[in-house]
């Protein structure tokens, strides 16, 4: 009786030795995904106030309003500027990317109280969250914007922008 059991214990050991007995295990990994989740982009829609800084002037031109409106990352709207005794139509949009509003753009169509053909714009990147915005603008006037009294002094020049929500 010796002979079976010997067979029945090296038999036992055998299949528990191919069938994995060795002391390290492994476990099935997860596949791993290559595209991130998309980031979740800065809100700015709203109205906001504040104030344009133009180095020409003394005091601040506040900002009556900017009806911010916002489809995935462009932002876009009117501004009312209250500039000496009466207001001022702008518009100002851009990209949000990240905490910036990039690709900004300001734009001051002619209208009255301009000189004729005074139509004028600028440029930057501004510094965003869900309640301030500020940064510079790089502004550039046409021949007819430029001279004393008029809206600036000299053909290009750097405004900045403050606003709140």
């Amino acid at each position: 009786m010796r002979f079976p059991r010997f067979v029945i214990v090296t038999a036992t050991l055998s299949l528990a030795w191919a069938c994995g007995g060795s002391s390290s295990s492994s476990s099935p990994t997860a596949p791993t995904t290559s595209t991130p989740a998309p980031a979740p982009t800065l809100s700015l829609a709203g109205t906001w106030g504040g104030t344009v800084t133009q180095p020409e002037r003394s005091t601040p031109i506040p900002v009556t309003s900017w009806t911010a409106t916002q489809s995935g990352a462009s932002v876009t709207g009117p501004m009312v500027l209250n500039v000496n005794t009466g207001s001022t139509q702008t518009t100002l949009a851009g990209t949000v990317s990240g905490s910036q509003l990039t690709s900004v753009t300001f734009t001051v169509p002619n209208q009255t109280g301009f000189p004729p053909g005074c139509s004028f714009s600028g440029t930057g990147t501004l510094t965003a969250s869900a309640s301030s915005i500020s940064g510079s603008l790089a502004m550039t006037f046409p021949a007819a914007c430029v001279g004393a009294g008029s809206v600036s002094n000299t053909a290009t020049s750097t405004w900045t922008i403050s606003l709140t929500k």
